[in-house]
Order: structure tokens, then C-alpha cells, then sequence
């Protein structure tokens, strides 16, 4: 399993549909960090994607034809002693382009080990954008509306039958002014729910007086105190400002961490606007997508803030398929703006430590035997606060 594949798939993948997306993000979790050798059967992508057989094989032909995928070598199945000779899957490669790997000499290394020929911009070019969905065939056209017909039921046909025939429900007169008794529903079947029940105590009668109900209720409004009379309720306290939330990392920033992210949007966003690429084609996903990997970057407090916003103008203009930022943060080698070496006055330990990145002075990054990057801070020199 790769999180290089699974990341590419999930996020960068040029898919055209939901169900390309779950077919590729389940081909890649067994696929190795180059993309090559995922074989798993139809059946089994099927029962994980909850699709049918045929759906899976309609999106490999799909993905296929358009470049995603391509079928690689089968003789790793064949190979399989644990592997039916009447149950061996189709061997596929997934093409990730050569452009999006953040560390291409790695992944060249490791296919020399298999035997594999290295990854160039001409086996592995960049790949063209999602399809566009098709319109509906009645999408522009009206809707007939409806009550244009002719059978009973519709509110312009009349009923059946004479038309002073009483049906025993209601019947609407002609309308009158408020004064006549036309002008309402008048129940012509009487039932238990429908007649009128009698008041268990007499109305009160109202004696020495000529005074009218709506008389008396105007002078009890007159003697009441103006809105200017009454106290004023006090305010409400205010609460204090929450520390800003980012929902899919869970992360929580405090507002200015959340200005910088902002800013580091806004750049992106611009940039890409200037450079003629427009808005991203993945949408308000690619954007959220942007948002997180700021965020997680900003709360590292391993970066500067004016470095961040070249290093997201130049992916806005030169990696335009990009959306997540961290990857970039290892792109010198593709044309990458370097990170800043911290000053002297800005560490409060030694001038330098040996054991520090040089790209990220305060942090040590060491690599075991399997090639896991495990990253901590530097116990000689501070790492300076994000600004």
C-alpha cells in the first residue's frame, strides 16, 4: 500500500464520475508508490465499492481510454503460487503523471530495484482534464403546467352533472361583502364534528354602561406606558471570539493563524487568475483542499509566511492540477522556490546545528532502512514563531 497512489487518486486524479473514483482509489491502496502492480479482481473492487461487476469494468474502460490506467505487468500474478490460474486478475499500472511526484528520485531508485525503466516526462506526461458531464436532453425545455387537462380533478374542469347538484361535502357561493352570508362554504352534510355546540355558561352581560368592547379596549391602550417609559433591558454580554475550526483536520487556529491562511488562499486564488488558469476544475473541493493543507502547514509553525505565498503563486502558474500546498514545500527541484534559511538573530541556541534540515533550520529529519522520514525538533536551536 501507497499513501502516494492513495493521494494522487483521491485528490489529483483527472476522474469523471463517483464511480471512477471509488474503481481508482481502491486500486490504488494496493498499488505501489510509482502507481504500478494493483491487482485486484473485479469482483473484489465490487464488493468494496458496493458497485456491480459490470460498473468496475465499465470505469476501467473509461480510465483506460483516457490515459489513467494502463495494464502492466502480468507476470506478477503468474507468478503467484497463491493465485488460481483460473482466478488471476488483470495486472494495472497507474499512470501518475511524471510532474506531480513531490520526490521523483526516490521513486526512480526504488523501480530500478524491481527492474523497471525510470519515470521521464515522455513515459509519464501530464494527463488531460476530467470530461465534462453531459447535459440532460430537456435541460432549457419548460415543464408543461400542470391543471391544463380536461378530467375531473384538475381545478379548471368542471364536475360531471347539473351544477346545482349537491354532492354532500361544501359548496361555494357566489362572493358578497362581508356583511352577506355569500361569499363562504356552506356545509351541507351535518355531522357530529360540523354542528354548533352550546356554551356551558351564559355570555356576560354588561350593564350601566353604553361603553363598546373596542371603545374600552382604546382607553386601556392609552393608559398604558409609552415604549420611551419603560426600562431598558441591559445587553446581552458578548462572548469571546472562538478560535476558528478547520472541520476536516479538525484543527483549531487562532485568528491569526486563520488571517494567514486566508492570505495564503488569496494568493493562490490570484495567481492562478493572472497566470490564465482560472479556477481549479475540481472546484470548491480543490479550494477546501488548499484551505487544509494551509492550515496544517501554518500550525506546523515550521514555515515563513511570505515564503508560503511564493511557494503558492508559483503552483498557482506552474502546477495548475495542484491543490495541496504541502506538497509543494518539496518541489525545488521542479522549479520550486527554496525555503529561507533562518537569521542568526532569530535563534536563541548555537548559530547552526549539523543535524538540522537545511531547508528547515530547528528541525531534524532522519530517514530509517525502510526510507520513513520521521521529523523533530532541534534541541539546540529554536525554532522561530511563524510570521
Amino acid at each position: 500500500m501507497s499513501w502516494l497512489a492513495s493521494e494522487w487518486a483521491a485528490g489529483d486524479a483527472p476522474i469523471a464520475n463517483v464511480n471512477e473514483y471509488a474503481v481508482l482509489t481502491c486500486m490504488a491502496e494496493t498499488a505501489g508508490r510509482d502507481g504500478c502492480a494493483s491487482y485486484q479482481s473485479g469482483p473484489t473492487i465490487a464488493a468494496r465499492t458496493t458497485l456491480s461487476e459490470r460498473t468496475v469494468t465499465r470505469a476501467w474502460k473509461s480510465m483506460e481510454e483516457r490515459g489513467l490506467i494502463a495494464k502492466g505487468d502480468q507476470s506478477i500474478v503468474e507468478k503467484n503460487p497463491k493465485i488460481r490460474p483460473d482466478k488471476r486478475p488483470i495486472v494495472w499500472d497507474l499512470l501518475i503523471p511524471y510532474s506531480w511526484f513531490p520526490n521523483i528520485d526516490k521513486i526512480n531508485a526504488e523501480r530500478e530495484q524491481f527492474g523497471r525503466d525510470p519515470l521521464t516526462p515522455e513515459n509519464r506526461p501530464d494527463l488531460d482534464e476530467a470530461p465534462s458531464k453531459k447535459a440532460r436532453v430537456d435541460k432549457g425545455v419548460k415543464r408543461p403546467k400542470k391543471g391544463t387537462g380536461t378530467e375531473r380533478g384538475v381545478s379548471e374542469s368542471p364536475r360531471p352533472g347539473t351544477p346545482d347538484e349537491d354532492h354532500g361535502v361544501t359548496t361555494s357561493p357566489e362572493r358578497g361583502d362581508y356583511k352577506s352570508e355569500t361569499g363562504c362554504l356552506v356545509v351541507t352534510q351535518i355531522s357530529q364534528e360540523n354542528q354548533v355546540k352550546e356554551s356551558l355558561s351564559p355570555a356576560p352581560q354588561v350593564t350601566g354602561t353604553s361603553e363598546t368592547p373596542a371603545e374600552a379596549g382604546t382607553e386601556e391602550r392609552e393608559t398604558e406606558a409609552s415604549p420611551e417609559d419603560k426600562p431598558t433591558p441591559p445587553a446581552a454580554p458578548v462572548a469571546p471570539a472562538q478560535p476558528e475550526e478547520v472541520p476536516a483536520l479538525g484543527l483549531e487556529l487562532t485568528a491569526e493563524q486563520g488571517r494567514v491562511v486566508q492570505e495564503l488562499f488569496t494568493a493562490w486564488m490570484t495567481a492562478r487568475m493572472t497566470s490564465g488558469n482560472g479556477r481549479h476544475s475540481r472546484g470548491p473541493v480543490a479550494e477546501q483542499q488548499f484551505r487544509e493543507s494551509a492550515a496544517g502547514l501554518v500550525t506546523s509553525e515550521r514555515f515563513q509566511q511570505d515564503w508560503l505565498i511564493e511557494l503558492a503563486e508559483w503552483m498557482a502558474a506552474e502546477q495548475p492540477t495542484w491543490a495541496n500546498l504541502a506538497n509543494a514545500t518539496t518541489a525545488q527541484s521542479m522549479g520550486a522556490p527554496a525555503q529561507r534559511r533562518v537569521l542568526p538573530t532569530q535563534r536563541t541556541g548555537p548559530v547552526g546545528c549539523p543535524a538540522c534540515d537545511p531547508f528547515s533550520p530547528g528541525w531534524h529529519t532522519t530517514e530509517d532502512e525502510t526510507g520513513k522520514e520521521t521529523t523533530g525538533r532541534c534541541p539546540t536551536v529554536a525554532v522561530p514563531a511563524f510570521a
